[in-house]
């Protein structure tokens, strides 16, 4: 739930100001570190692949010159660290096909698209929704 919410915060941000500001996810830091000492019962392992998945996210930032922003890769670490690999691996292949959609109808249109930039916490966000609550 707290997640849900978080994200959410994140993808208006995302879609007002296409940028995510560093104290909202010093916030949801902190949240996911406080989530994983006191309530997480589950393997060690798993918030530990959901990070992986996030570092490689971080990686692909950092390799093309932030196509993909670091704000949305350090948001799906967070995401990772508190969904566990699994979730935190559908939720990202979701959100990426559903960009990914989203962009190609986009470039079947005339108009000047191609420079555009595309939220991506949005389709971050939806994905959750579908991968933790269908």
């Amino acid at each position: 739930m707290w997640g849900m919410i978080f994200l959410l915060i994140c993808a208006m941000w995302d879609l007002r100001v296409k940028r995510i500001p560093t104290y909202l996810l010093w916030i949801g830091t902190a949240g996911t570190m406080i989530f994983n000492i006191f309530f997480y019962k589950g393997n060690l392992f798993n918030p530990l692949g959901g990070l992986i998945i996030g570092g490689v996210c971080l990686f692909i930032s950092k390799v093309t010159d932030e196509a993909l922003g670091y704000g949305d890769s350090f948001v799906i670490c967070l995401l990772g660290s508190y969904a566990g690999f699994l979730k935190t691996l559908w939720t990202v292949t979701l959100a990426f096909t559903g960009v990914g959609l989203f962009s190609l109808i986009f470039l079947m249109r005339k108009g000047d698209y191609r420079k555009r930039t595309i939220p991506f916490i949005p389709f971050l966000a939806i994905s959750y929704m579908g991968v933790m609550y269908v």
